[in-house]
């Protein structure tokens, strides 16, 4: 079912970046959830929170993407108070990680690295995780094909791109947040873009005309960008500087073979729900 290709786009593309192609030919729709900035081993993460959305994930038999900033990961050189973590040490963080993540493993399409992953010069530990658990990983981003169901006319899938990335950038506001998501999806135009990092949920949809060079004209393509949110109480440096208090949600994202949003069969197309 999963394949892993090497991009053919030229210079602009990095070895960094994976592209996996996922088929889900016999399924009428399929619907992925996303989780990011666990930040396990904060005092401040809401673990049992974490560990009800996992079910959840499991129970319905979902498939989950991971965006980064699984662990907390204070060094000597960092931010963080290293006297305050539970577990203290990013060994002992992975391996919780992996304990929540195991009777799932074969549900998570990939993981990608975030900036709390990389502050241990030469070691990311987001690929730990993922080499553990046997899951595809990048240390920048990841660019999924799925291809989901059969159109009824010609037999052929509906399919989608969805590119991740954990992102940057520290604005607090919700319009520099959406501005942030803006410029991730005009970087790469897939149908779905997921960011991380800003510790907020939010939701955006823009409508793009894209060069329809077979039938010599334009066609829209209308593009969601999702932030997945983090998990951390309200309390600490956020507390301190005046940012808002979280919303610990987790989104999930259905992709429609045969059936529609409206349940209308042949459309095919995507929905974006929260999950509280």
């Amino acid at each position: 079912m999963l394949k892993e290709h090497r991009a053919k786009i030229g210079r602009c593309y990095g070895e960094d970046i994976k592209v996996l192609s996922y088929d889900f030919l016999e399924q009428e729709k399929v619907v992925v959830n996303i989780l990011s900035d666990l930040h396990i081993g904060n005092p401040l993460t809401d673990e049992e929170k974490i560990v009800r959305y996992l079910k959840y994930v499991a129970d319905h038999d979902n498939y989950l993407i991971l965006n980064g900033d699984l662990i907390e990961c204070v060094t000597r050189t960092s931010k963080g108070d290293i006297y305050q973590l539970r577990p203290a040490s990013p060994d002992d963080q992975v391996d919780r990680v992996v304990d929540m993540l195991e009777p799932i493993r074969d549900r998570i399409l990939g993981i990608t690295s975030g900036n709390h992953e990389l502050r241990s010069d030469g070691h990311d530990y987001s690929r730990e995780i993922a080499n553990r658990l046997g899951v595809p990983h990048s240390p920048s981003a990841i660019l999924y094909i799925l291809r989901v169901g059969r159109k009824p006319h010609n037999g052929k899938p509906f399919v989608y791109s969805v590119y991740q990335t954990h992102g940057s950038g520290t604005g607090t506001s919700p319009g520099s947040q959406a501005g942030a998501m803006d410029r991730y999806g005009r970087s790469v135009v897939a149908d779905v873009v997921i960011v991380a990092h800003m510790h907020n949920s939010m939701v955006t949809a823009t409508n793009y005309l894209i060069p329809d060079l077979y039938n010599k004209g334009l066609m829209e393509k209308r593009q969601v960008v999702i932030l997945s949110p983090s998990f951390m109480r309200f309390g600490g440096y956020a507390a301190r500087k005046g940012y808002r208090p979280p919303v610990m949600s987790m989104q999930e994202v259905v992709f429609y073979g045969c059936e529609t949003v409206s349940g209308k069969k042949g459309g095919g197309g995507v929905e974006v729900r929260t999950c509280l």
